[in-house]
């Protein structure tokens, strides 16, 4: 016969059932409680025997306890470890956090010198007396060390025609660019007299002006009187090109730069001066006269010049 069963031993099986009822086999509940109503009903003695016949019908849905705890232990391993993970990502957001926070302070503190020095430069400007203008004296001051340093010749093997230099311009570098009117060529030499390099002219030259020196390659303008355009010369070390040439609406002869966009150009033909863009647009034209005057017999005849804006 079983062993006699105490009400809290009852109490425990009816748990166990109701567990296994809610955890893994929702459509056994009716017999569940069947079972729990026999465990009630019959004497003490066989309440065992009813329960483990219970657990026996019951066996195909209801996993064994020893599994379900290992299955609960490896679950709350895996867990363990993914909250270890967690938590060492947290440490690691919340160092990268603080770099980044430190950066933030650096960078502010950077920003806050260099305002401070700013306003300190702008104080020390706004109390520096303006430069002195140079006194008219100063600027009519003849020079005194004005002497001849290197001298050479322009002729080279290869000229056709007596050489005929008309224009020199100062290239950065040491350089001379010169224009020769009767061989129909600009020279390029170093201050040493040494010939660098030669460009043909389909007329010849006459004058030259310097528009750009900022860089490298310096843009020369070259004026062909026989010819209404300008030449704009590339040249870059020892190699002169021709980088553009402007169409223009009549033949200059005088050439000057005002900027790296603008020359100031001479006719011949006619009094005035053409400002002109480097697309070889007329901006501005300036008409210059000479106006004779005669005051007295013992002096010369002085001549006054004017100009009028157009």
């Amino acid at each position: 016969m079983a062993a006699r069963m105490s009400d809290r031993s009852i109490q425990r099986k009816e748990d166990y059932l109701d567990w296994m009822h809610e955890k893994f086999c929702a459509s056994s509940k009716a017999y569940v409680s069947a079972v729990k109503a026999a465990l009630r009903s019959h004497s003490r003695e066989n309440a065992a025997e009813i329960f483990e016949r219970a657990i026996d019908v019951l066996s195909p849905d209801f996993p064994d306890p020893t599994s379900i705890d290992e299955q609960t232990k490896e679950k709350e391993g895996r867990d363990g470890k993914e909250l270890n993970l967690l938590k060492d990502r947290i440490v690691q957001i919340e160092k990268q956090l603080q770099e980044a926070q430190n950066e933030r302070s650096t960078l502010e503190s950077e920003l806050e010198s260099a305002a401070a020095a700013a306003a300190a430069a702008a104080a020390a400007a706004a109390v520096t007396p303006p430069p002195t203008a140079p006194s008219a004296s100063s600027l009519s001051r003849p020079l005194k060390d004005v002497r001849q340093r290197n001298s050479f010749t322009a002729c080279l093997s290869e000229d056709q025609k007596k050489t005929k230099i008309v224009d020199v311009q100062l290239l950065p570098g040491g350089r001379l660019l010169l224009a020769d009117g009767e061989n129909k060529c600009v020279k390029l030499f170093d201050t040493q007299g040494q010939h660098l390099r030669s460009l043909k002219c389909r007329n010849p030259p006459f004058c030259l002006a310097m528009l750009d020196s900022s860089s490298i390659r310096h843009a020369v303008a070259v004026t062909l009187p026989y010819s209404p355009a300008i030449d704009l010369l590339e040249v870059t070390g020892d190699k002169i090109k021709v980088k553009r040439t402007l169409q223009t609406s009549r033949k200059y002869d005088a050439v000057a730069a005002i900027n790296n966009q603008t020359l100031a150009l001479g006719y011949d033909n006619g009094p005035g001066i053409d400002l002109i863009d480097l697309g070889g647009r007329v901006l501005r034209q300036i008409w210059c006269y000479v106006i004779p005057e005669t005051t007295g017999k013992d002096r010369k005849q002085p001549a006054t010049t004017g100009n009028d804006w157009k």
